[in-house]
């Protein structure tokens, strides 16, 4: 490249991108460099792609890295000889980057609704979302007036229930009543809806509760007994 191509300053290989900047910088003070790595360090979590600047193309989503390289060498495919061998980032470090991309997203899309009148909220929908300790990172980081939570019944996964519900309430713009089965007297089987219901009114919650059936059967019917359970545990909480 440098033969074919004397005016470029820095020639680098797919394991060092992330040493663009400074290898510029040197360029710059000392004169061209060649500088190509046989393979990524693993003890450089800089080396992942995700660690340079990040350019979004919209501006509440964005690409995150967790490895890089492959150690399946298939007859198709170029990534094991130009990406090496696999490496994947500390968990830990992704779901902290996660946090404040989501942060990030959530904060441009709040101040794009802000002047048509629009909240923004976020459901524990599975994934990080289902333990409400990461959710309320995200929410303090947004920081914004038309952020909040929409607390499910049912999709807190390994979580209590219970406990994530009343942790996302403070930030609760919607409430959702999830149910899945009925016994004879009519309880969900899986949710206590009393002492759930008596968590959102201890909160100061003022809004919707909107019902969700997730159960077998007839969906509308399934609605109607949730609805029916809803106005008995509003009969006994009054």
């Amino acid at each position: 490249i440098r033969e074919r191509a004397p005016h470029v300053d820095v020639v680098l290989g797919t394991h060092n991108v992330h040493r663009a900047v400074d290898l510029l910088h040197q360029a710059a003070a000392s004169g061209p460099i060649v500088e190509i790595w046989e393979e990524t360090v693993l003890d450089e979590a800089e080396a992942f792609p995700s660690a340079l600047p990040v350019k979004r193309e919209v501006d509440h989503s964005a690409w995150v890295t967790i490895q890089i390289g492959c150690d399946n060498s298939c007859a198709f495919c170029i990534v094991p000889a130009v990406r090496g061998r696999e490496i994947s980032r500390a968990f830990g470090e992704m779901v902290g980057e996660v946090e404040r991309l989501a942060a990030d997203g959530l904060r441009a899309l709040c101040e794009r609704a802000d002047p048509y009148n629009l909240n923004v909220i976020v459901e524990n929908h599975w994934g990080l979302s289902s333990t409400s300790p990461w959710l309320m990172r995200v929410m303090r980081r947004v920081d914004h007036p038309r952020i909040g939570t929409l607390p499910d019944f049912g999709n807190f996964h390994e979580y209590d229930r219970y406990k994530g519900c009343a942790e996302l309430m403070p930030w609760a713009k919607g409430v959702s009543a999830k149910s899945y089965a009925f016994d004879d007297q009519g309880n969900d089987t899986a949710t206590d809806f009393e002492k759930m219901m008596k968590i959102v009114v201890k909160s100061g919650y003022k809004g919707w509760v909107g019902i969700e059936y997730e159960g077998e059967g007839d969906s509308f019917e399934g609605i109607k007994k949730t609805k029916a359970l809803l106005e008995r545990v509003r009969a006994t909480l009054s």
